[in-house]
Parts: structure tokens; sequence; C-alpha cells
């Protein structure tokens, strides 16, 4: 890489004018007090993780408990052959007994964070906020009519 080689993007830019227009228009910098870092929107969101604190008050993503917390989770959700297998046995008798489905499980910090970051954090199912177009549909006007 050159001397103009943006480790954040990865993009090795000609010359000094062009890494600075590249940063000037594609760098956001980190709101966080002290810290001089800047990149493109979606690395942000990532790296503002490195300034929150867990519960032992090191950063989320070096805390050996949230890490651990979160391979747990993403372990038992991974679509595996034994772990579908498993859930289909356990939702057959449910369904069998007439007993409710369970709670989801608890969710750790780091996984919220990471959600919330990538925009996964919907609350529910679907997209948007439930106020879709309804009855008018594509192509029709606002009285409701073609």
């Amino acid at each position: 890489p050159s001397e103009f080689f943006c480790q954040v993007c990865n993009k090795d830019l000609k010359d000094k004018e062009r890494y600075d227009r590249h940063v000037e228009e594609d760098h956001f910098p980190c709101p966080e007090p002290g810290c001089n870092f800047s990149g493109p929107e979606f690395v942000l969101e990532a790296h503002k993780l490195k300034h929150v604190k867990a519960a032992d008050g090191t950063n989320i993503t070096d805390s050996p408990a949230e890490i651990a917390a979160w391979r747990k989770m993403r372990s038992v959700n991974f679509p595996s052959k034994g772990n579908l297998q498993k859930k289909a046995e356990q939702e057959e008798k449910r369904r069998m007994s007439g007993v409710l489905p369970d709670a989801p499980p608890k969710v750790s910090m780091l996984e919220k964070l990471l959600r919330r970051s990538h925009g996964v954090d919907r609350g529910g199912k679907g997209f948007g906020d439930g106020k879709g177009k309804g009855k008018k549909g594509k192509g029709k006007g606002k009285d409701g009519k073609g």
C-alpha cells in the first residue's frame, strides 16, 4: 500500500488530495470525547462498541463474560442438524401436551448492541412500523381508486 492508503476502508488513494477528499466525504468522526477515530457510518457503529463498558468495567468487546454469553447464544441458536432436530422434538412435545411456548432466551448486552448497530433490532416480526399501504396498494390515488 502507498502512503495514502486508508486502513479503515481498505482503499489505496493515489495522492494526498484524493485521500483528504475521501476522508472528508466518506468518514464520520467518533462522537466519544478524546477519540480521534473516523470512518464510514457502518464501521463507526462497530467502533462505538469499544466505548461501551461491560458489568466488569472492561470494554464490552473485550469482556470474557460478554463474549462467552454471546457465543453461547450463537451456538444454541445455530441451525445445526442436531439443534434443528432437538427443536422439532421439543415443539412436537409441547404441541402434544398443550404447553405454551417458552419465553425467548435472555440476550447478552453485546448481542443487543450488535443487533442495534446493524439494524436488526426490530422488536417483532416483519419490517417497518406496521403502517403499510393497506388496501390502497400500489398505483392508486389517495381516494383508493385507480
